[in-house]
């Protein structure tokens, strides 16, 4: 019985040693960098978030995630007045000069802006 049980914990031990698993591949750092999406209160318009990660793809930027979000700064509250809405996207670091080269800007210029989820 004992070597039943020495066989069962060598091979459990042969088992996690697989060489053929692969190795996770580092990625490249990413930065978060955010759009306006030009939006004004009580009129419809301004760019979705599609249309601005298209702008990025169009430029071969790689989007490696998406969510909207808000400047942090305070509008009155009228009509006409912006919104403060943004497109927040994560791009590879090595990227990043051509996103700011389309309008982007670095999330992090924007001290106040938070990022949250897209409301459907």
């Amino acid at each position: 019985m004992r070597g039943f049980l020495m066989a069962v914990c060598l091979l459990g031990f042969a088992a996690c040693n697989d060489e053929s698993a692969e190795l996770p591949i580092p990625s490249e750092p990413s930065v978060s960098v955010a759009k306006h999406r030009g939006t004004i209160q009580c009129y419809p318009g301004g760019s979705s978030l599609q249309e601005l990660q298209l702008q990025l793809v169009a430029a071969g930027i790689r989007v490696l995630s998406s969510s909207c979000g808000g400047d942090g700064r305070a509008y009155p509250a009228m009509c006409g007045a912006p919104t403060g809405e943004i497109g927040v996207f994560g791009v590879p670091e090595s990227q990043v000069l051509s996103a700011l080269d389309l309008g982007f800007v670095l999330l992090s210029s924007l001290p106040d802006a938070s990022s949250f989820p897209c409301l459907k």
